[in-house]
């Protein structure tokens, strides 16, 4: 087991709340979904965009990892505030995007979930009322879409 996994036990062993394990739980699953999609994203992949026309353009691969980098800092702070917000383009750390090779935005994808974990175990957090939405849908899309991305940004 890698140090990882290790640490979201620990952490997930921590977290005494039935609500904020549930929402830790949900979270988790998806998050692995994804941290295993982008550990097969080609690092010259990263950029590519799948639609790119006059009307749409869609994300790259590395916007949409940033963009989970920063939504899961926004979860943090609507943890300790009470209040959730949507930060963008506040965290100095992910403005630019393109300074990233694939290892650091793994890394700071990482990083981002086990301090979500740290926050919510944290026994200041335990017994606190918080109000903050999260969505139960977090994956988007179907098996074709799922299909179409996998076969042609990592085949």
């Amino acid at each position: 087991m890698d140090n990882l996994k290790q640490e979201i036990i620990i952490r997930k062993k921590k977290i005494t709340n039935p609500i904020a394990l549930g929402f830790v739980n949900a979270f988790l699953m998806h998050r692995e979904i994804n941290r295993c999609y982008y550990l097969r994203v080609p690092e010259d992949k990263l950029d590519v965009h799948l639609v790119d026309n006059e009307r749409v353009k869609s994300d790259s691969p590395r916007k949409n990892l940033i963009h989970q980098i920063d939504v899961t800092r926004d979860y943090i702070n609507g943890i300790l505030t009470g209040e959730l917000k949507h930060k963008h383009k506040e965290y100095l750390d992910l403005l630019n995007p393109e300074e990233f090779n694939k290892e650091k935005l793994i890394l700071k994808f990482d990083e981002s979930t086990l301090l979500l974990l740290k926050t919510l175990s944290h026994q200041d957090i335990v017994d606190a009322k918080r109000n903050v939405r999260f969505c139960h849908s977090l994956v988007g899309g179907n098996p074709d879409t799922i299909y179409i991305i996998n076969k042609v940004i990592i085949e």
